[in-house]
């Protein structure tokens, strides 16, 4: 872009940034992301906070119960121990051989550094102020998926994945993703969607279960609401 076609009232802040060139941004990304890392990692082992994996911990452990041949589904269900979807053990995988802290510092410092990378990119830098907010904070401390969903938005390809791993929070953003794009790869973002709902079958399965055994609305609530994306998803 032609720095001299900026408008003058966008401020000094505005030129500086249409002069900085990919290789920063990419560094920048870096350096957030290190720093979520170390933070979370601390965190992590604070004795205060619950140490261990936090949210990071069905991921990981769905990948190992997989890896061993066992049922990742094999448990009693509590309020924490709640089951994720079957695709989650894609991105524990890569983590499964480290300390549980490490690995969920790892994964949130990566995703950290992902939505900074995507946020430069965009040339939207004030953006960068989520990092101080405390939503991220929070989600910093107890190893958080909302940083990676937050990045799916400027990388829709994450979309799809995230839609099954976490719907309830993930597929908003997908969907809206797909809203935007839908001139160009929305309705094949849509397609993976759809083709890998059964994926979600063993999470609805237990809900169904725990639905017969509890009868409660709430949980009817989640079962229709899933039905319902799903018929979405479909048309």
């Amino acid at each position: 872009m032609n720095l001299r076609s900026i408008p003058r009232h966008q401020g000094w802040m505005w030129q500086t940034w249409y002069s900085v060139r990919w290789y920063r941004q990419v560094l920048l990304a870096i350096m957030i992301g290190s720093a979520a890392a170390v933070l979370c990692y601390r965190f992590r082992t604070l004795p205060m906070y619950y140490p261990g994996p936090g949210d990071f911990n069905w991921a990981l452990d769905t990948a190992t119960a997989l890896l061993q041949g066992r049922d990742p589904y094999d448990f009693e269900a509590s309020s924490l121990k709640v089951p994720y979807p079957l695709p989650v053990a894609l991105f524990g995988l890569p983590f499964v051989a480290l300390p549980k802290p490490l690995a969920a510092a790892l994964f949130f410092g990566g995703s950290s550094g992902l939505l900074a990378y995507g946020i430069l990119r965009a040339n939207e830098p004030w953006r960068l102020s989520i990092f101080a907010s405390f939503p991220y904070i929070y989600a910093l401390m107890f190893a958080q998926w909302s940083p990676l969903i937050a990045a799916a938005w400027f990388f829709p390809a994450l979309a799809p994945l995230l839609a099954l791993v976490k719907p309830n929070i993930a597929l908003p953003v997908a969907l809206n993703r797909l809203n935007m794009d839908r001139r160009n790869a929305g309705r094949r973002h849509a397609s993976r969607i759809v083709a890998d709902l059964p994926l979600l079958a063993p999470a609805l399965a237990w809900n169904d279960a725990r639905v017969s055994e509890h009868n409660t609305p709430a949980d009817a609530t989640v079962r229709s609401f899933s039905g319902a994306c799903a018929a979405a998803l479909a048309r």
